[in-house]
């Protein structure tokens, strides 16, 4: 079978075929290391797109979200399925191709009473609904003005990249956070028992307004701003991600600071029960 022979018989008999020309829209270089960066971290990648079932897969695969044993929808499949199986697939789903606003919306939906934390990303009006619904939504800075204001955060280079890069630092104030209770804390707690059991076994007061405001200024000040100053670690996007709705104290953090409270707390009733107790009274403090 010739080449006008497949043509339909519209296309005139005068013109000559030449070459067949095919568009690619590329994946950009940085992506597939994004994918890979967000699974490392727990992150699963779902691709949502209205192309064909075949090029939303070549794509995936490309970037590196689909991989043999996946699954891959089209909006149809999808549609005909019920919420139990689509929550039993929503592990193993990794595209769903021609999709539709209301499929959007499901699958955010569905996820989320599974107890995942959601993200979406979305450029255009029919993109609303989900970015609205998800716990945080990301609108394409080139999309519409609805999508804009229906996401939480704008991507102004409307790079997955940067999504990645985004997870990276909230991971890092997480984690400067918590170094600055694991190492305030201890100490505040211990401070503050002495405080309550120092008049009852001794007289006076152990540290006095002044001593207190002093110690508060060096420890607070000075490492809010050495931990505030920690850079992003690649490590932090190897640990497996919070469970949604945990609280701030994770890691063993409360059994981390209750030790420490009591080795301080021991350390400061030894130097005021010692021989060197006169250091901490008022009046040999000159206070």
């Amino acid at each position: 079978m010739t080449f006008r022979q497949i043509l339909p018989k519209i296309i005139p008999d005068n013109l000559t075929f030449i070459a067949v020309i095919g568009v690619q829209d590329p994946v950009r270089p940085e992506v597939p290391k994004a994918v890979k960066t967000a699974q490392e971290a727990g992150i699963t990648v779902v691709e949502i797109t209205g192309d064909c079932i075949e090029t939303a897969v070549a794509i995936a695969e490309e970037a590196g979200i689909y991989k043999k044993g996946n699954l891959a929808l089209t909006d149809a499949e999808f549609a005909s399925m019920s919420d139990d199986e689509i929550k039993r697939a929503i592990p193993r789903l990794r595209v769903i191709a021609r999709c539709s606003p209301t499929t959007k919306l499901r699958l955010v939906t569905l996820a989320q009473e599974l107890g995942y934390s959601v993200a979406m990303t979305g450029d255009g009006t029919n993109d609303a609904p989900a970015l609205t619904k998800s716990d945080v939504g990301f609108a394409m800075n080139s999309g519409t003005d609805v999508a804009k204001e229906a996401g939480d955060i704008i991507l102004v280079d409307d790079n997955f990249a940067s999504i990645v890069k985004g997870v990276k630092l909230g991971r890092t104030f997480m984690h400067n956070i918590l170094m600055f209770l694991n190492f305030q804390l201890p100490i505040n707690y211990s401070l503050l028992a002495m405080n309550f059991l120092y008049p009852i076994f001794l007289t006076g007061s152990f540290l006095t307004s002044a001593l207190i405001l002093i110690i508060n200024i060096i420890m607070d000040s000075l490492n809010s701003l050495s931990f505030g100053g920690e850079p992003p670690k690649d490590e932090y996007m190897k640990e497996k991600p919070l469970k949604k709705g945990e609280g701030l104290f994770v890691n063993g953090s409360k059994k981390h600071i209750a030790i420490n409270a009591c080795v301080f707390s021991l350390a400061f009733g030894i130097m005021i029960f010692s021989p060197m107790k006169h250091l901490f009274t008022t009046e040999e403090a000159g206070l």
